[in-house]
C-alpha cells in the first residue's frame, strides 16, 4: 500500500556500459571505489549484465569521476534529474502497482526505475523539469484516492530550501490544502558551502 510520494531534485544520473562487466567479478567494486575516492555517495543503483546506472546528489565531483570512469566504460552523465519515490508497505506484494505507476506517468520519460528488495519504496528518476508533474500525478493516483480526513501532508520548507527549491510560495501553494504538520528548524545557509 502506498503511503507517501516524495521527491528530491538536484540529482545527476551516471550510466556506464562495458563488455568487461559480463561474467566478471570486481568491476562494480572498481566503479564504486572511484566514487569513494571523490567522497561522493551513491544513492540509487540499477544494473544489467553489461551496464550500471546510478544517482548522486553531489554534482561538483562529477567531472573528475567521469574522467576516471571513462577509462573503464562508456559513460554518460545526465544532470538536472530528480528522484521521485513512492513509499509504503508491501510494494512487492502488489504486481498491479507497476502498471498503475506507469499509466499515471504516461508521457513522462523515466531515466531509471528501482524497486528495492525491502518493498518499502519504489524509486523513479525523471528529468528535473518533469519532477513536480510526476509527483502531482502519483499523488493524485495513490494518495488523493484515499478518502480520509486523517491523511495530511508534512511540509518541510527548510529541507526544500536546502535543496534549492522555493518552499514559499511555490511549495506552500501546491500543498496547502493538505498540510497537517509543518517541520520548522532554526538554520542559516552558509553562502560559501551551500
Amino acid at each position: 500500500t502506498v503511503r507517501a510520494v516524495a521527491w528530491k531534485t538536484g540529482i545527476a544520473t551516471v550510466s556506464l556500459t562495458s563488455g568487461r562487466m559480463l561474467g566478471a567479478h570486481g568491476f562494480l567494486a572498481r566503479v564504486f571505489e572511484v566514487f569513494a575516492r571523490h567522497e561522493t555517495a551513491v544513492d540509487v543503483v540499477t544494473t544489467s549484465e553489461v551496464s550500471v546506472s546510478l544517482t548522486v546528489d553531489r554534482v561538483d565531483t562529477l567531472d573528475a569521476i567521469a574522467d576516471e570512469l571513462s577509462e573503464v566504460a562508456r559513460l554518460s552523465v545526465e544532470r538536472n534529474t530528480a528522484l521521485v519515490c513512492l513509499v509504503g508497505r508491501g510494494l512487492l506484494d502488489h504486481p498491479e502497482l507497476l502498471g498503475a505507476v506507469l499509466s499515471s506517468l504516461e508521457g513522462i520519460p523515466l531515466r531509471m526505475f528501482c524497486l528495492g528488495s525491502s518493498a518499502v519504496n519504489l524509486t523513479l528518476v525523471v528529468d528535473e523539469s518533469r519532477a513536480e508533474e510526476a509527483v502531482q500525478r502519483l499523488h493524485a493516483r495513490f494518495i488523493e484516492e484515499i478518502d480520509s480526513p486523517h491523511l495530511r501532508l508534512l511540509w518541510d520548507p527548510g529541507n526544500a530550501y536546502f535543496v534549492g527549491e522555493t518552499p514559499y510560495p511555490t511549495g506552500y501553494e501546491a500543498g496547502k490544502h493538505l498540510i497537517g504538520h509543518v517541520h520548522v528548524k532554526d538554520a542559516v545557509r552558509d553562502p560559501e558551502t551551500g
